[in-house]
């Protein structure tokens, strides 16, 4: 029976810092916490308000994962490959952090990253270990419209976020932590997936959520 090990990262970024904690959490293939991981990924319905960023999150999630990649070949790593599974897991965390107003690797429910995956296991080619890294970067309105459903004839208000510097920054920050350094650049990772999802607006600003899961 392999050991599944978890290493995860951890960190609060802004636009100019970053804080980073690190945790080794070893767990078996009977651990009964995984049980009812769910890793199906349902968008939620409009809402009479909607956040929008362009280009979008699944466009902000391949922008990670592409110079993150980068980043890993100019250092004569190999290129983790993209994984449809992690990629919903991440997005699940990315906005139950943001709908719940938290940041850290275990959610509300107690579930670690490990456990959040635990459910599509064999599909994310995840054999060995997990590791993962967040990030959080606030984002100015800049526009506001609004657009009229032709079904219900409901008005939705769209604010449009100024998403500029984002991915940039997120991958800046990360390479000045030990940590999430270590896990971006650790050359036994196979497979990634990023979740990105926009929280709640404080004032005019809003928290743009990045998590990337790697495997092996």
């Amino acid at each position: 029976m392999h050991t599944k090990t978890i290493l995860i990262t951890i960190a609060i970024i802004a636009l100019y810092a970053a804080l980073a904690v690190a945790i080794v959490t070893p767990a078996t293939a009977s651990d009964s916490r995984v049980a009812a991981v769910r890793v199906d990924y349902r968008p939620a319905g409009l809402h009479r308000e909607v956040t929008v960023f362009w280009p979008g999150a699944g466009t902000l999630e391949r922008e990670v994962h592409n110079k993150v990649n980068r980043t890993r070949r100019e250092r004569r790593l190999g290129s983790t490959v993209w994984n449809n599974t992690l990629q919903q897991v991440t997005r699940l965390h990315s906005k139950d952090m943001g709908d719940n107003e938290y940041f850290d690797h275990v959610n509300l429910n107690g579930e670690s990253p490990l456990d959040r995956a635990w459910g599509g296991w064999e599909q994310t080619g995840c054999k060995e270990a997990i590791g993962e890294n967040l990030a959080i970067i606030w984002a100015e309105k800049r526009a506001e419209h609004q657009v009229t459903d032709q079904e219900t004839g409901t008005v939705y208000t769209i604010n449009v976020l100024d998403h500029s510097d984002i991915v940039d920054t997120a991958i800046e920050l990360w390479l000045l932590s030990d940590s999430h350094r270590e896990n971006m650049l650790d050359g036994s990772w196979t497979t990634t997936g990023v979740g990105v999802s926009v929280g709640r607006a404080k004032g005019n600003q809003y928290p743009i959520l990045i998590t990337q899961n790697f495997c092996k």
